[in-house]
Parts: structure tokens; sequence; C-alpha cells
């Protein structure tokens, strides 16, 4: 039988290695403690030597965000701070 669907694999159930993109999922819920112990120099080896793809591709994946999301806040933060500036300098 010919799968109308050529990503998934006929007669097998969904799982993540049979998926198209491996994204279809949410992360497991300790990539935020496996983030926070990477900030302890001591632990972050470790923390990387044991991770397995799916748990390094959701971690790269956080730390993207995050890096994304403290980018959008620093320059909200910056605009907010020149209005502020430009509204204090005197004419």
């Amino acid at each position: 039988m010919l799968s109308s669907n050529p990503g998934k694999t006929v007669g097998k159930p969904s799982h993540p290695s049979h998926r198209t993109n491996p994204w279809e999922d949410l992360p497991p819920d300790y990539i935020e403690s496996l983030y926070d112990d990477l900030e302890d120099p001591a632990d972050a080896g470790r923390v990387l030597a044991n991770l397995n793809s799916n748990e390094a591709g959701w971690l790269a994946r956080h730390i993207s965000d995050r890096i994304e999301k403290e980018r959008a806040s620093f320059g909200d933060e910056i605009e907010s701070e020149l209005k502020v500036f430009s509204f204090s300098m005197p004419a």
C-alpha cells in the first residue's frame, strides 16, 4: 500500500524519527533547566556531553529564542530611553 503522505511510514506510529519536521512536538519540560545549568561553567561541559540529538536541537532552539527575546527587549528599552532623553532636552 502506498502512503498519501510521503513523510510518514505506513503502518508505524507517528514517532519523531518518522516525521519530516522534528519541531512538530513541544520541547521537553526540562529544557529551561538545561539552559540554566549551562550558566555554571563547571556544569556546562557535563550538560552538553549528556544531551541526545533531540535535546541538543531543542536546547539550541531555546537559546536562539531567548537571544531574540532579549535583543527585542533591549531594542524597546533603548527606544524608550531615547524618547525620554529627547523630551528632556531643552529646546
